[in-house]
């Protein structure tokens, strides 16, 4: 419930703003609304009796099922939508025509898709990163993330974070936000 109790909080701060409040601040009060509903259907569930729903409002897992069918559908689209690019001498091609493929033979891909870090980084953690280490600036943190992704190893990220962020928000290298932002970039490009 503590985390419940922060998250009110932080809404009442970006609703006391009225009419200065940005579209990046509603939608941190929409994300943190999400966060707070899935928060209080989980409390929901601990209690000892019961409470009839006045609305039929799924069930986290049903919401998980259907965000990984959702993203299952995604990954369908973006593959029948791919087109590969042509092979100059048209080995493969007539390869093929030739003979077809076997269960232990691959059609050889011509396009490396890279990760988006951003999918490496689950919903409550990026509440946590966006207010503890960039001080509730979402722009900054999708910018950095922009960043992030144009690299190609941990070390790299490192080096440009230590460069470029830890100054400008003062970041201290033992917060736990910290180690966990650092534990998900090396997930990120361990892979």
């Amino acid at each position: 419930m503590q985390r419940v109790q922060i998250l009110l909080q932080k809404l009442t701060e970006l609703s006391k703003q009225g009419d200065k409040n940005t579209a990046i601040d509603i939608d941190l009060m929409l994300d943190y609304t999400k966060v707070l509903y899935a928060d209080l259907l989980e409390y929901r569930k601990t209690l000892d009796f019961p409470i009839p729903s006045l609305i039929n409002e799924p069930t986290l897992s049903e919401m998980a099922q259907k965000m990984e069918k959702e993203h299952k559908e995604e990954a369908k689209e973006n593959i029948s939508s791919y087109k590969p690019q042509a092979n100059p001498d048209n080995t493969f091609v007539e390869t093929a025509k030739k003979e077809p493929l076997t269960d232990k033979q691959t059609i050889p891909v011509t396009k490396h898709i890279k990760k988006n870090v951003r999918q490496t980084i689950g919903i409550n953690d990026k509440y946590l990163i966006i207010s503890e280490l960039f001080s509730n600036n979402k722009t900054a943190y999708e910018e950095v993330l922009d960043e992030l992704n144009k690299l190609e190893s941990y070390q790299q990220a490192l080096n440009w974070l230590d460069t470029n962020m830890h100054n400008q928000y003062g970041w201290n290298e033992e917060s736990e936000a910290v180690q966990l932002f650092y534990g998900i970039l090396n997930n990120f490009f361990g892979k």
